[in-house]
């Protein structure tokens, strides 16, 4: 039976692209197993850890018991403060594995083997995962030592259940949407087939008139015309799938590139919120266990370390609030007419009274009366926020000069202070959220490194320019670049 070339080509393509949707089900469905695995594995760890610093900490309470007795003794409260922490089951067994407390009212470990508590009897750590219908658990078995000596074996029942739900889900989806991907190709590979074919069977048909002797036919199949023209279209395609590719290229290195940006964001989000809050925690557990009756000092001191913690925590929270709204793109910015050299000679005012107590002197040459849109309350913060650093940072004694700059439609106001300078090696990642200069030279703390990476994105949204020069031991000189006029470009 002859099949014709566009059925076999949709047919080759199809399958081909059938197995290729097999193998990435297949590669996605192990990758998302081997990444619960990991994910199962880092936790199990993180909980003997914890695990076992708790019961340190318990034990050096209560010296009186011996480490084998300890369990019998405070097998509620340990299982009970496990559970509650963990969120899970706990239940504790002795050294040759009888049943001492559980956290549970529950009896036995449903849906599970026992694989691991045997091995902990062999003083191994060890868990398994147990799989029943749409509920996945963990058996986690490890003996609990004190000074070499073994309290018992601590085992942990934890659900992950939506861990696998949530990958089961993602394979679901992968295979629907193959289904109608492969529906949708093999309707689009059968039409491409046909319209690829169709100058290859005209020439067939001219051939075959020819081989019959049939010299009476009309050439209306030339170079110049379809299969001319196809080759024609086929290098045009060929260079606008390669323009497309470039252009695809492009826009993936950008994006690796943002998301370089954004990965570094959230490490020092990450990094500057785990300061306080673990202060704030470490501080409230010592409290919570010893309160206040045997050492007040400590607990007024641990107090003001919450509240002092908690109040910079709340700051850099509302900065970085503040930093996302502003790159944020759909926030429309309340653009107006505004005064700024009322507004310049208002911050410095403002600011000289904070400068008197480091002995600096504050001094304006602001032109009067410059016309520009903008966002005054905005603009301010920026001003205000160059200037205190510039007073953080300047030499007591010293002077600051606030100079103003008009060229053409654009004005250029500039902040220049005596002081330590900062290094020409970090100028360039001066603007970068929660780079310091200066970690620790400023004269006052809290600096959680916002300012300036605030205070160019409020400009770049003016669609002005930021720039800082500066020289150590010697200053630093503060440009902002606005514009008087609607023409340049006010990002909103």
């Amino acid at each position: 039976m002859k099949i014709s070339i566009k059925y076999k080509i949709a047919g080759y393509f199809s399958i081909l692209f059938l197995m290729s949707l097999i193998i990435l089900i297949y590669f996605t469905n192990s990758m998302i197993n081997k990444n619960n695995e990991y994910v199962i594995k880092k936790e199990v760890i993180d909980i003997k850890k914890h695990s076992d610093i708790y019961l340190k900490q318990l034990f050096l309470t209560n010296t009186k018991v011996t480490a084998e007795d300890f369990f019998k003794n405070y097998g509620k409260q340990i299982t009970e403060d496990l559970s509650y922490k963990i969120g899970n089951r706990v239940v504790l067994y002795s050294k040759i594995g009888d049943l001492i407390f559980d956290s549970s009212e529950k009896q036995g470990f449903v849906n599970g083997s026992n694989t691991d508590l045997l091995m902990a009897k062999n003083n191994k750590i060890a868990y398994s995962i147990n799989y029943n219908k749409n509920v996945v658990d963990v058996n986690f078995s490890y003996v609990a030592n004190l000074d070499n000596k073994a309290m018992g074996i601590i085992r942990y029942k934890i659900d992950y259940s939506d861990l696998y739900k949530s990958g089961n889900d993602l394979i679901n989806m992968i295979k629907l949407f193959s289904i109608i991907l492969f529906i949708a190709i093999a309707s689009i590979s059968f039409i491409i087939s046909k319209g690829i074919t169709v100058p290859i069977e005209k020439l067939n048909n001219l051939t075959k008139k020819i081989s019959e002797g049939d010299l009476n036919i009309s050439m209306d199949i030339k170079s110049k015309d379809e299969i001319g023209e196809l080759s024609k279209n086929f290098s045009v395609m060929a260079d606008k799938i390669k323009t497309q590719l470039n252009k695809i290229q492009k826009d993936s290195d950008e994006i690796k590139v943002l998301e370089g940006h954004r990965k570094i964001f959230f490490d020092n989000v990450t990094h500057e919120l785990k300061t306080p809050l673990t202060t704030i925690l470490g501080y409230a557990e010592v409290i919570q266990e010893n309160g206040f009756k045997s050492d007040e000092k400590f607990f007024e001191k641990g107090i003001n370390y919450i509240i002092t913690e908690s109040q910079r925590l709340r700051r850099m929270v509302i900065d970085l609030l503040q930093f996302s709204q502003i790159q944020n793109e759909n926030v429309k910015a309340d653009f107006k007419p505004l005064n700024i050299s009322e507004l310049l000679n208002g911050t410095c005012e403002e600011l000289q009274i904070k400068a008197k107590r480091y002995n600096i002197k504050i001094k304006c040459h602001i032109h009067k009366d410059i016309i520009l849109i903008g966002d005054k309350d905005k603009l301010k913060q920026v001003i205000i926020n160059v200037i205190d650093n510039s007073i953080k940072y300047g030499f007591e004694n010293s002077e600051l000069m606030v100079t103003t700059a008009i060229k053409g439609s654009s004005i250029n106001i500039s902040v220049e202070d005596r002081g330590e300078g900062i290094a020409e090696d970090k100028l360039q990642d001066i603007f970068k959220p929660f780079f310091r200069a200066n970690k620790l030279s400023s004269r006052e703390n809290g600096s959680k490194g916002l300012g300036l990476a605030i205070s160019k994105a409020i400009i770049d949204k003016h669609g002005g320019n930021i720039s800082i020069t500066s020289k150590p031991n010697v200053g630093t000189l503060v440009i902002i670049e606005l514009f008087t006029t609607l023409k340049q470009e006010c990002k909103s």
